[in-house]
């Protein structure tokens, strides 16, 4: 019951966390997958102060790792499948069992919009993917990556070391910030095309066939995977339909908190989460 509920392992969750423990407060995080959120996807993170050279994503994250092993912070490995209110509390579920704790921080960032018919296709979704982090391993493949935003650029900049990669633009203009439309410009393991609509994926040999409409033609390119970095969307699906229906009045009542990405729609940078996570822990410390 003295618990607090932290559900999402990103930069948000992981620094609440941090700042609840210094408080003496109970915190609990529920994080289905590695902690660290999508700067597993990142490469190097330039604009986080302390660091004027940038620091690489994976060592960033080995930090707040040990960060949160310094404080002996309870990071239970288990997806949260339905949050349903019980009395004045709220009852986690995860496939392991049932908890009960007294507030809720919902630190669970975005998922990837999915194209469905791509999902379902046999012989096709499995060389489809929405992050960078399950391939980042891979070497001399070919990939291609569909989206035209910090995230599509970022990808292919992570990839190009040791893969050939495409960067497939359905428009003619990128959306990413101009330093790392300058590193793709200069990368020569990156070919960037504008105006190139998805036709179709199909399976070829052991990748993908992916034909392309541009400027009236088809193009056909041999991809080894293919990424879409084609918009991002809050991740709440684990609220009941009565937290839902009430959870602008649980939030005035400051029983539940949003940090982070979930909450802050383009504006999804590591230090706004950090910054998020610390003064929500705050504010659970103040109110008593």
């Amino acid at each position: 019951m003295r618990q607090i509920a932290i559900i999402g392992g990103g930069p948000a969750g992981m620094a609440c966390a941090m700042q609840l423990k210094r408080y003496k407060l109970e915190p609990l995080i529920y994080e289905k997958d590695d902690t660290g959120g999508l700067l597993r996807n990142a490469s190097i993170i330039e604009n986080y102060p302390g660091f004027p050279f940038g620091i690489s994503a994976e060592m960033l994250v080995k930090n707040f790792r040990n960060h949160l092993i310094k404080y002996e912070i309870d990071v239970r490995h288990q997806e949260v499948i339905k949050v349903e209110l019980q009395g004045n509390n709220f009852l986690v579920e995860t496939a392991e069992g049932q908890n009960i704790h007294p507030l809720l921080v919902i630190a669970t960032g975005t998922k990837p919009k999915r194209i469905r018919e791509l999902d379902t296709q046999e012989g096709v979704r499995d060389k489809v993917f929405y992050e960078v982090y399950p391939v980042r391993h891979l070497n001399d493949m070919i990939a291609g990556i569909v989206g035209a935003g910090d995230a599509a650029f970022d990808y292919a900049v992570n990839l190009s070391q040791n893969n050939r990669v495409y960067i497939f633009n359905r428009h003619s203009k990128y959306r990413c910030l101009p330093l790392l439309y300058d590193q793709v410009c200069n990368c020569n393991s990156i070919t960037y095309l504008k105006n190139n609509v998805l036709s179709t994926l199909e399976k070829k040999d052991k990748g993908l066939s992916a034909k392309f409409f541009f400027h009236g033609e088809i193009m056909d390119y041999y991809l080894d995977y293919i990424i879409f970095a084609t918009g991002r969307e809050p991740q709440m699906d684990y609220l009941s339909e009565e937290i839902r229906n009430m959870l602008d009045t649980l939030i005035d009542k400051k029983k539940i908190f949003l940090i982070g990405d979930v909450k802050n729609d383009l504006y999804r940078q590591v230090s706004i989460a950090v910054g998020d996570g610390v003064k929500v822990a705050m504010e659970i410390y103040y109110q008593g």
